[in-house]
């Protein structure tokens, strides 16, 4: 067995990640879990910011760590108890997150986990692959899709003919979340900065605003809108919707942050300016994520993959630094069986 992990913090990845090889085989799966060969992994910020140390004090953040949130294999074994859903040879993908923590949902569950060779999951979290879709894609659309999906219709309550600003356009989850709120009938306005203006009006938002040339809390297009979105943690960003003076959001509107915890946790606790307003972390969803693989088979989704990473300690160290330095566009796969 193989797999990528850390027993310590900290930002210098060469020296904290371990690529850790045994000659011993996967364990058989408990009941209702399912032992997955896995195939591609993805990588996303969460994972260097939970590397790092970041979110300690805040999160669970348990030692040593697997790395990896989003993967997608095939099943080799499955615990009795198991329903008749899911099968040996079933090509299968998920993230391993909590209930809207990052925190096992459940004994014998993990968070992470997926920079490894073989993952065992509950059954409940697993969403079986279209074969129209690589291992690459379903990776690489189960956190930041979920995390898109569930922002804008569970939190955001985003409908058709609202006005929605996204935070973050050429972002992963940002990138997603343009695209599930312009098939939901919204209008859509979007932050860029001039590099990746081009890639994000492949995505066909109604506005685009270059964060670096304008102030977007001023545009007059940006004027009492139903919702933001905050998909790149922004700093400053709440305070602009929120503020006295503030005309970015209409009373009664939303917020929502998943990388900035400006607007605290109690999604009630700035009514009525804002009827929603919090910190927000996804909640594993297979019907969300069946949701997203039939809009990617059915052509009403498109996930980028930017770069491929081997998988070895310095293909992680690699891919975390490049995801770090913020000059990607897409998603980042580590391709586990190659």
């Amino acid at each position: 067995m193989k797999c990528i992990q850390y027993s310590e913090h900290g930002g210098d990845y060469a020296s904290t990640f371990q690529c850790i090889e045994t000659e011993t085989s996967p364990s058989d799966p408990p009941a209702s879990f399912a032992l997955v060969k896995v195939h591609a992994a993805a990588g996303n910020p969460i994972d260097f910011k939970v590397a790092k140390g970041e979110l300690n004090g805040a999160w669970d953040c348990p030692l040593p760590m697997i790395m990896g949130y989003d993967f997608s294999g095939v099943i080799v074994g499955v615990g009795e108890g198991n329903d008749a859903e899911f099968q040996v040879g079933d090509e299968v993908f998920a993230v391993t997150w909590g209930q809207g923590q990052h925190k096992p949902a459940e004994e014998g569950a993990i968070v992470g986990g997926a920079f490894a060779d073989y993952i065992t999951v509950p059954t409940y979290m697993l969403s079986k692959k279209p074969k129209e879709i690589s291992h690459e894609q379903a990776a690489a659309i189960a956190l930041v899709g979920t995390t898109a999906y569930q922002a804008l219709f569970n939190c955001l309550n985003v409908k058709e003919g609202d006005k929605i600003l996204i935070l973050g356009g050429p972002t992963s989850v940002g990138s997603l979340a343009i695209q599930l709120a312009k098939n939901a009938g919204a209008w859509v306005a979007t932050t860029s900065s001039e590099r990746n203006v081009n890639y994000v009006k492949n995505l066909q938002p109604d506005l685009i605003i270059d964060y670096r040339k304008e102030d977007w809390s001023n545009h007059p297009s940006i004027s009492g809108i139903d919702a933001v979105f905050d998909a790149v943690g922004e700093t400053g960003a709440f305070g602009k919707c929120s503020g006295d003076d503030s005309k970015v959001i209409k009373k009664g509107g939303r917020f929502v942050s998943i990388a900035n915890f400006d607007a605290g946790f109690d999604p009630k606790g700035h009514q009525p300016q804002l009827e929603f307003a919090s910190f927000f972390c996804l909640t594993n969803s297979s019907a969300v994520q069946d949701k997203l693989a039939a809009d990617l088979v059915n052509g009403k989704l498109k996930v980028d993959i930017d770069k491929t990473f081997e998988f070895s300690k310095d293909g992680a160290v690699e891919m975390m630094k490049y995801i770090e330095s913020g000059k990607g566009r897409g998603k980042n796969v580590m391709n586990i069986v190659s």
